[in-house]
């Protein structure tokens, strides 16, 4: 028998409106912590891998840790972190 997903896990997953569509959005985080990449959503549907030094509409990531990535955007540092956090 497979297991069954918890509860909590399934609410999470499931919740409405906690991404917005025509924001850029963390999906995940992945990789070793010293060349951490990420999973992103941008504007228009759009998944991309991203990782130091990459440019996205949005900005270019200037790092990634566990709390999200970081974008230089119009010369501020902006956190993206996972939606729902």
């Amino acid at each position: 028998m497979a297991n069954a997903t918890p509860s909590n896990v399934a609410a999470m997953a499931t919740k409405k409106k906690i991404v917005d569509r025509n924001e850029t959005v963390l999906i995940g985080l992945f990789g070793p912590t010293t060349r951490m990449e990420a999973l992103m959503r941008l504007p228009g549907g759009r998944i991309r891998t991203v990782k130091n030094g990459t440019s996205i509409l949005s900005g270019r990531v200037v790092a990634i840790d566990e709390r999200g990535v970081h974008l230089l955007r119009r010369g501020e540092v902006v956190l993206i972190g996972m939606p729902g956090t």
